[in-house]
């Protein structure tokens, strides 16, 4: 493997002015750089990355931190970040906190020894872990997040709310998932505005995690009190989809014994029979969008901005009765 030495003395300049060139530090003429780019290619010269970072004091790896990876949203939204880092020669490494705080530290504390470049993060961050690393928040914002990628909850919101109203519902049980979140509240404001509007009667049902663990208990606890309602609206296509299955196993007829809306439109809901009806996030281009926005933030590139909004639209299925026009 060739040394930046050879690649100097292919090009006929100085090892500093090879150096300045591979790691964009100080000035080297347009001359200059032809003849380094050219001594590169015919040595086949690869920069040694570790001695590379050491230089600039930052390596070229993102942390994708995420809150739990049994969750098969946050597979895709990976696989929209790491597409476009491969593209700009960065390496993801992706962090599963398990909704767990201490563990959730321990990673920022190695990030930062580790040098990491920036972290791409779907878990609530305080102001100490925002100034040590570049960062954005993906998803799950909070009140206080600036530099984020989400879905628009309030048009997802409001999109289950108009479609739930069409279908007459007797009364509608809505899954409220964990309040700190924005996506939570911007979501259920709408939705609940929506059923307010057309006098609606509906109930509440706390769900403190998104966690598959608990899903059973959740599932246990909506059967239980079917009768008093005839429509769900899930937390998220995961949990919709484990209450379609205890509902068929049942014996209810679904939509017409009991209506079933779900929400992030994940791959799998469009496996289920009947097909889930939900509302779909383009999660891959959250994440894409994510990495994309703060590998410009770490290489000073202009950004036309720190907030970015995606649409989300509806995806019909069939575990909601047809819209009455």
């Amino acid at each position: 493997m060739a040394t930046i030495k050879e690649v100097a003395k292919e090009a006929g300049l100085s090892v500093a002015s090879v150096s300045r060139y591979i790691n964009n530090k100080g000035y080297v003429s347009d001359q200059a750089k032809l003849k380094i780019e050219a001594a590169i290619q015919k040595l086949d010269y690869r920069p040694n990355e570790i001695a590379r970072s050491l230089f600039q004091n930052k390596t070229r790896m993102i942390a994708l931190l995420l809150p739990d990876i049994t969750n098969p949203f946050f597979p895709m939204l990976a696989r929209g970040a790491e597409d476009f880092l491969v593209e700009k020669n960065y390496q993801m490494v992706l962090s599963n906190t398990s909704n767990d705080i201490a563990r959730q530290e321990q990673y920022y504390r190695s990030f930062q020894q580790h040098n990491f470049a920036g972290i791409i993060t779907a878990v609530e961050t305080n102001e100490e872990q925002e100034s040590a690393i570049p960062f954005i928040q993906v998803d799950r914002t909070t009140k206080e997040s600036q530099f984020f990628v989400k879905s628009d909850h309030q048009l997802g919101g409001r999109m289950i709310g108009e479609y739930v109203c069409q279908t007459q519902p007797k009364k509608v049980l809505i899954m409220v998932g964990p309040q700190e979140l924005m996506s939570v509240q911007q979501k259920n404001k709408a939705l609940i505005h929506s059923l307010d509007q057309a006098a609606i009667p509906y109930e509440t049902l706390a769900v403190e995690t998104f966690r598959l663990e608990t899903i059973n208990r959740i599932v246990a606890t909506v059967l239980e009190r079917v009768g008093e309602f005839d429509t769900v609206v899930a937390t998220n296509d995961m949990h919709a989809m484990y209450i379609l299955k205890a509902a068929l196993q049942q014996g209810l007829d679904v939509p017409n014994d009991l209506q079933i809306m779900g929400y992030d439109g994940i791959d799998f809901a469009e496996l289920s029979t009947p097909q889930l009806t939900t509302v779909k996030q383009n999660v891959y281009q959250m994440g894409y969008l994510a990495a994309e926005t703060l590998i410009k933030k770490i290489e000073n590139e202009p950004i036309e901005t720190e907030s970015i909004t995606i649409p989300v639209e509806m995806v019909e299925g069939q575990t909601m009765r047809k819209v009455i026009v």
